[in-house]
């Protein structure tokens, strides 16, 4: 069994500095990978300070340069708002960056879920699995 934190980057009420939140959940990764934690998740929220992270991927390119072993993945990247195909590409981007350390964690809308996830099946997973050296790539959407 792998065993993960995820960061939520909370900030309820505005009752902290967002740059103290930020260096909260920095702190909180760093020290996830320090006490062998199997992997860091971040979330995507906008608009919030109940959770205020935008791009969890730009994020965790930075977690990537300051560790060397955690997995580190997108708890989650929120389909409805992201073009598949930059997520794909981002997301490959990310796994190179990150010495294949990368996990792709997908999330939805209630409204939108069972849309988004035949989108994710169809568009973003052939393109991942074709950046990853498994077949030439081709995406439709």
């Amino acid at each position: 069994m792998d065993i993960g934190v995820r960061s939520i980057f909370q900030n309820y009420r505005d009752a902290h500095e967002d740059s103290d939140v930020m260096r909260g959940e920095l702190q909180i990764a760093l020290l996830a990978e320090e006490l062998g934690f199997d992997s860091y998740w971040a979330t995507e929220h906008h608009f919030f300070g109940y959770s205020m992270c935008p791009d969890n991927v730009q994020w965790l390119s930075q977690i990537a340069g300051m560790t060397r072993r955690i997995n580190l993945g997108t708890a989650a990247v929120i389909m409805p708002w992201n073009d598949p195909y930059r997520v794909a590409a981002k997301m490959a981007l990310f796994d190179q960056q990150s010495g294949g350390r990368a996990l792709l964690g997908c999330g939805m809308t209630d409204a939108e879920a069972a849309g988004s996830m035949r989108l994710v099946a169809r568009d973003v997973v052939p393109v991942l699995r074709a950046t990853s050296g498994a077949r030439p790539a081709a995406a439709t959407g």
